[in-house]
Order: C-alpha cells, then structure tokens, then sequence
C-alpha cells in the first residue's frame, strides 16, 4: 500500500513537472517566432491553470514590461512570483523595482532598492540601480555616489559609463565626464551622446575632436576615490571590491523624496 501511494505521488509530481517544462517551451518558442499575444496567452493559461514555474513568471513579465508595456499586470505577476518562489525573490525584487520605476513609482522604487542593497551589499547591480533612480530624480550628487561604488565593484557596463558621465556633467566634473562620454560614443556610435560631448567641450573651451578621433579606454577609478564616495554614501569605508562589504544607504537617502528632473537640483555633495 506504501509502495503503491509513493508511486502515485510520484507519477502526480512527474505529470505536473513536464507539464511545466512543455508549458514554457511553447509559449517561448511562440514568442521567439515574434508571436507575441499568443506566448501571453500559454503563460497566462497555465499560471491560472495552477502550473508553477518559474520561468513562465519570467516570461510574463518581461512579455508585459517589454513588449506591451502594461507594467501594472507585470507588476501584480512579480509579486506573486516573489512570494511562490522565495528562493528567487531578489532577482524578482529587482524587477519590482524596475516596474515600479517605469510606472512612475519612484518612491517605492527606490525604498525596494535600499532595502535590497542592505540585504545583499556589495551588489553592483543594485547600486547601479539605485544611481539610475537618484539621477532621474535630480539628485546628482547620489547618484555619482552610486555609480562609482557601482564600477568599483566591477560594472563595466557601458550603460553605467554613459549615466556616470551624465552625472559627472550634472556636478560639473566635465573632463571625467568627457572622457567617459566619449568612450561610450567611440564604443556605439549614438548621436545623441556626441552631441553631449560636444555640448561639455565647449564649456571646456577644448575640441571635441581630440576625444572622439582616438578609441579611448575607460580611464579608472582609483580606490581612494572610490571609498571616499562610499564613505559619503554611507559613512563606512570598503577596502576591498572581492570583499563584498558595502554598506546600505543611508536612512537619510531612504527618506529623501523626488521627481523627475533634468535640471541640476540643490543637493549638498
């Protein structure tokens, strides 16, 4: 009789666990063939249906988030998905916060991401994010904070060098954001940050030309510079990127509010 219950609830659970794989394969490989609308449909029929997989939660969202746009069905996905499997909650921590941010939630972005940068320091994808909501609130100076403790610990990401570069211009740093400006422009090509290094030259009153014609290397950030933004960031001091020991943001980060702005803000560095 034992044998005979074990080996339904196994043939039960086998059942379930290929229905689950046969379920992603067919809605990833209608969505990779461009079928968008009906990848949606397989992946919402089978969460509703009761299949629990993980990957079909990816899936969704990033069909909504991407594709559809419709951020606050992604949203209500990922926090199901954070709840049913908590052993992947960070990754979909982190497209909370991004959901949040793409709706206008800035708050609530930016309070998943100090939290999480608490829970996992020394994450240089969670600063990186973190810089991202500070810069399209106006508050520069953090967010150079951000993006350095960020490269320190080892993005090279050339969406990171393009933001930092951004910021540096924000605080009036225009040769370190010239030269990193100009590595992402030699690097993509893109008009619109030529025109920024062109904009940053001027008020230099040095040619342009003399960073573009030459395929710069990413100058680097020296670790003194480094703790020092960490140390403004959180009053404690990392020596080392292998360590992993960065701190939180501080509580006063954490309450500081904002919109989004272009405009320098008032911030004190």
């Amino acid at each position: 009789m034992y044998m005979k219950n074990w080996v339904l609830f196994f043939g039960i659970f086998l059942v379930f666990s290929v229905s689950g794989y046969a379920s992603y394969e067919i809605a990833n490989s209608k969505y990779l063939k461009g079928d968008i609308n009906g990848a949606l449909y397989e992946v919402t029929k089978d969460i509703t249906s009761g299949v629990r997989d993980s990957r079909l939660y990816y899936l969704a969202i990033k069909i909504l988030k991407n594709d559809l746009k419709d951020y606050p069905r992604a949203i209500d996905y990922t926090v199901e998905a954070i709840k049913l499997f908590p052993q992947e909650s960070k990754n979909f921590s982190v497209e909370l916060a991004e959901l949040y941010f793409l709706s206008g939630k800035y708050d609530k972005s930016l309070a998943i991401l100090l939290n999480m940068n608490s829970e996992y320091p020394g994450d240089a994808r969670i600063l990186y994010l973190i810089g991202v909501n500070y810069y399209y609130t106006g508050r520069y100076y953090k967010a150079v904070a951000s993006f350095e403790a960020s490269r320190y610990l080892g993005n090279k990401s050339l969406e990171l060098y393009e933001f930092l570069g951004k910021s540096y211009s924000k605080v009036g740093r225009y040769r370190e954001a010239l030269e990193l400006l100009s590595y992402v422009y030699n690097s993509t090509g893109r008009k619109d940050i030529l025109a920024q290094i062109v904009e940053i030259a001027n008020i230099l009153d040095v040619s342009y030309s003399d960073y573009i014609v030459k395929k710069s290397q990413v100058p680097t950030v020296p670790s003194s510079g480094a703790q020092q933004q960490l140390r403004k960031t959180s009053g404690t001091q990392v020596s080392q990127p292998a360590q992993q020991q960065l701190p939180s943001v501080s509580e006063e980060s954490k309450a500081e509010g904002g919109q989004p702005s272009e405009s320098t803000s008032q911030e004190s560095n």
